[in-house]
């Protein structure tokens, strides 16, 4: 449940590339338009590590922890974000889905290996 819960999710953000790409082009931004597409490649990255890590899930739980602390990251850019007038509140709605997955990659990466949130953060992985 959990590898497919993994792969569900990884597939999911990958749909954020091509519509990352799309707004780039058509905005003609000239200060985001690289970024954009750089955006869109982490997306496409992101989801073939997790896709990949998900294939051997107590080898490669690492990939999997990761990828939840950089949710966490997004979560804390966007609630200062949105007070601050930088991101709409409709970014909140990110914050929520984000918040679970994270939660769930974390307490599952636990429960697959018996390893602590320390032994992950020092990569103590043998």
């Amino acid at each position: 449940m959990f590898k497919k819960f993994i792969i569900g999710t990884a597939l999911f953000n990958f749909l954020f590339a091509p519509m990352i790409i799309a707004q780039a082009v058509q905005a003609h931004d000239p200060a985001s338009f690289v970024f954009s597409f750089t955006l869109a490649g982490f997306f496409m990255m992101a989801t073939s590590l997790l896709v990949w890590a998900a294939r051997d899930l107590a080898a490669r739980a690492p990939v999997v922890f990761w990828s939840a602390i950089s949710r966490l990251v997004a979560i804390v850019s966007v609630l200062y974000a949105v007070p601050n007038g930088l991101a709409g509140p409709s970014q909140y709605a990110f914050v929520v889905f984000d918040g679970f997955v994270a939660v769930v990659y974390i307490f599952g990466t636990i429960r697959l290996t018996g390893r602590s949130v320390l032994d992950f953060l020092l990569w103590r992985v043998a």
